[in-house]
């Protein structure tokens, strides 16, 4: 006989569970409660029975009847305090604690949780770069693995980090009501090895100045001016020959002429391009980080293409009763002409014209053979882009006079047909050919969320048939003058013309259909180097998490990080002049279109630095998303300031064949001696937490604890006061499965390389390079790392096909890499 310590259910509770797990810090209650009547529960409100589960919630409830007291009987199930944690984590830079201790008690306190943290070791580094999750539970979770410590929530509503306890020290061993129940692998909670890849930003301080000690600018920032590489060739074809030749401007790498002849004599056919192209480009230097930037921005003008072509012909001349050749010659004409707003941010208008004709057979009559103006509307404040589009194009129709066909009486003769209408009886009297204007129109407008997100988008078409032109142009008569008795006859005829339209509305699309044809380039440029510590001053610039009021081009000394604003730029002894005809393209301004026309030559090592922010305000920077500069690169806002990242290092710990990998980023200059001694305790750590599982699950029922906590060993309890007894989910240390039976389970890969008929065999597999050194390369294959030898290049994160020879299960060879 035992005596069970178990707190009593207050008055009106029937039944009630409680289930807690390990690796999911919400846990789930029900029970049957009697309410008074008229008092029915809320769903989402809170829920607290004293002394078993507090701070919890209601999500369920249905209501079973009436009771002989006048209550109500209701079954009601939820979540316990761990719902809190269901939210988005604090960003980074709302934390004000960098241990990782620190953050973990500011993640629970910023969902309304009371935090217990108690580390295994703790990592030398800021934590706040190790948040990760969509929600506040996954980052508590996996900040205390990487603390070599579990979570899990305790009765009263209280997040517990600390290290896991192994199940030799199980408090109720012995008191099992029945046999093991269940009994499995712990596939994922088991590791005997761990390699940790951490990526890093790198050492600032390995990066030295020649010059001296002092801290200032090492490297060069590229220079704002354009360069023009110009090639050219002659190509052999079958039957003939193509000459080449093309000019393109660097670094935006946009061609800006083109032309080609082709000849095949043997064909007949000689064809000749000639393409010119004209842009806007602005170029501007900015500071991210402790690193410059050279950006360009470029934005197609003009464009102009010309082709012709010429094919002889052989014919039968009867005149001289032989073979004769007669050129045909065809010009194809295209023109586009552009214009943006003033920040070169969405282009505006867009003119198309095609015009394709016989040189010694022009109709002068035809303006242009196809045209197409388009104009864009841009109001992202209000989550609206709209693209219209009018295209016109001349077409040779058959057009002409039809007679009415009279009866005796002088009136016009009818016929009904299958569809009811009344129709004249007509005879064609003349008809001719002639060149029709029609008009296509086509209208897209989409609407975007407050995430940027397209969610509707409609697309409307029209089609006239050239309907309109026909009626401008009188070719049915004055349709509105009392004298044309035969208007009604042209109005008849009329609907015998076919007009298209159509309309789409696509749902949720996503992205946006319409582009704002502006390009963008960005080029690295030199670093600052953080001075000495005997020296005034430090790094120049805001450095690690940014304030939300704060700019992120602010530099530490009060100067903007924009130090060179955009500037027009062209090549070298070029100068565009506005063309003849054209009402808009360029840059608009107050006073209309303007085109860049300077030339621009700069050095890196001339920059002056950035002009006082006139927005700062005791360190911040409130309203500075009203600054021109900000605007102009706010679409750098969210890089991360620094230099670019690094080759991550490794961290292993165990041994083994079941192997865990974990691959972190830190936003941080590190050495790599330093990085390697944080990856080696961040790998420690989570061994020690995988090392209380030994590979196998069991499940008992024990009479009702509430001692029993999800601390480690336990991986899920679940408290039962109606029937008094507590089923427990626990992972013995005492019982190991082999290895190999864990390789056999844990994927396919594994069973075919390591399983013991394999060994003796030479076999090959697919794994991950997560490490590349001079000598030697360490593959993830089959969940273990193998040392591996190479003779082809390869790099960090490819996908490689390892040879392991017989009897190796450590060591390979690389035999290719699939791309």
């Amino acid at each position: 006989m035992r005596e069970i310590q178990a707190p009593a259910l207050p008055d009106g509770y029937v039944e009630f569970s409680y289930r807690r797990e390990l690796r999911a810090l919400i846990g789930t209650w029900q029970g049957k409660v009697l309410l008074p009547a008229g008092s029915p529960p809320e769903l989402g409100g809170s829920w607290t029975v004293p002394g078993i589960m507090e701070n919890g919630l209601v999500s369920r409830a249905d209501k079973l009847g009436d009771a002989e007291d006048g209550r109500v009987l209701w079954s009601l199930s939820g979540y316990d305090a761990g719902f809190r944690l269901m939210k988005s984590p604090l960003l980074p830079h709302q934390i004000k604690g960098s241990t990782l201790g620190d953050v973990l008690s500011e993640l629970a306190e910023g969902c309304g949780l009371k935090a217990d943290v108690t580390l295994d070791r703790d990592v030398p580094v800021d934590a706040r770069h190790l948040v990760s999750g969509q929600t506040a539970a996954n980052a508590v979770l996996d900040l205390a693995t990487l603390g070599g410590a579990i979570a899990y929530m305790t009765q009263d509503g209280t997040l517990k980090v600390a290290p896991p306890r192994p199940c030799k020290t199980y408090p109720c061993k012995g008191l099992n009501l029945d046999d093991v129940q269940a009994r499995d692998l712990d596939l994922d909670g088991y590791a005997s090895g761990v390699v940790v890849i951490l990526g890093r930003r790198g050492d600032s301080s390995g990066s030295v100045d020649e010059d001296g000690p002092g801290g200032g600018y090492y490297g060069t920032t590229p220079s704002g001016s354009l360069k023009r590489i110009t090639k050219r060739g002659t190509t052999a074809l079958p039957g003939g020959t193509l000459s080449w030749r093309y000019t393109l401007l660097s670094p935006i790498n946009v061609v800006e002429s083109y032309g080609a002849s082709l000849f095949l004599p043997g064909a007949g056919i000689r064809k000749s391009i000639v393409s010119d192209y004209s842009y806007d480009v602005e170029s501007s230097v900015v500071r991210v980080g402790d690193q410059e930037q050279r950006l360009w921005r470029f934005c197609l003008v003009e464009a102009g293409s010309v082709e012709d072509t010429a094919v002889d012909a052989v014919y039968y001349d009867n005149a001289t009763g032989g073979l004769a050749t007669e050129t045909v010659e065809h010009v194809m004409e295209y023109q586009v002409r552009r214009s943006y707003d003033m920040d070169k941010t969405h282009i505006l208008k867009e003119v198309v014209e095609i015009n394709s004709y016989d040189p010694d057979r022009r109709r002068n009559d035809v303006p242009y053979t196809h045209k197409t103006e388009r104009a864009w509307t841009w109001d992202d404040d209000h989550g609206y882009r709209g693209l219209t589009e009018r295209e016109w194009s001349y077409e040779e129709r058959d057009v002409g006079e039809a007679d009415l066909v009279t009866g005796s009486d002088g009136n016009p003769l009818t016929w009904v047909g299958s569809d009811g209408q009344t129709r004249y009886i007509q005879l064609p009297a003349y008809q001719t050919t002639t060149m029709i204007k029609r008009e296509r129109q086509r209208q897209i407008d989409e609407v975007f969320d407050d995430d940027g997100k397209c969610v509707t988008r409609i697309e409307r078409t029209t089609d006239d048939n050239g309907l309109a032109d026909m009626l401008e142009r009188g070719l049915f008569g004055d349709l509105y003058d009392p004298a044309n008795s035969r208007a009604g006859e042209a109005l008849a005829q009329m609907k015998t013309l076919l007009q298209d339209g159509s309309m789409r509305i696509i749902q949720v699309p996503g992205g946006s259909s319409i582009s704002e044809e502006v390009g963008t380039l960005s080029q690295p440029g030199r670093r600052y180097r953080e001075k000495t510590s005997g020296e005034d001053g430090g790094n120049r610039y805001i450095d690690g998490i940014w304030s939300e009021e704060t700019c992120p081009f602010l530099c530490s000394d009060g100067t903007c990080g924009v130090v060179e604003s955009p500037s027009a730029v062209s090549a070298p002894g070029t100068s565009r002049s506005k063309p003849s005809g054209w009402d808009g393209s360029g840059v608009e301004t107050v006073d209309g279109p303007v085109h860049s026309t300077e030339d621009s030559e700069s050095d890196s090592e001339d920059y002056i630095e950035g002009d006082p922010c006139g927005y700062l305000e005791d360190g911040k920077t409130p309203g500075y998303e009203r600054c021109s500069r900000y605007k102009a690169f706010r679409h750098l806002a969210g890089s991360t300031s620094g230099t670019s990242p690094v080759s991550p290092v490794v961290g292993m710990s165990g041994g083994g064949s079941i192997w865990t990998e974990k691959e972190l980023y830190i936003d941080e200059h590190l050495s790599e001696d330093r990085a390697r001694s944080i990856a080696q305790t961040i790998a420690d750590n989570i061994l020690s937490v995988k090392k209380v599982s030994r590979g196998i699950v069991e499940t008992v029922t024990v009479p009702l604890d509430m001692r029993v906590h999800p601390d480690g060993g336990v991986m899920a309890v679940e408290h039962s006061f109606d029937r008094l007894q507590t089923s427990i989910s626990f992972r013995p240390s005492d019982t190991t499965p082999p290895e190999y039976l864990m390789l056999l389970n844990s994927g396919s890969t594994a069973a075919n390389v390591y399983a013991r008929e394999s060994i003796g065999k030479g076999r090959s597999a697919f794994g991950r390079v997560v490490d590349v050194r001079p000598d030697r390369a360490l593959v993830i294959l089959g969940g273990r790392p193998v040392s591996c030898t190479s003779s082809i290049r390869i790099k960090r994160g490819d996908n490689a096909l390892v040879f392991l020879p017989p009897g190796s299960v450590s060591s390979g060879v690389i035999q290719a890499v699939m791309k």
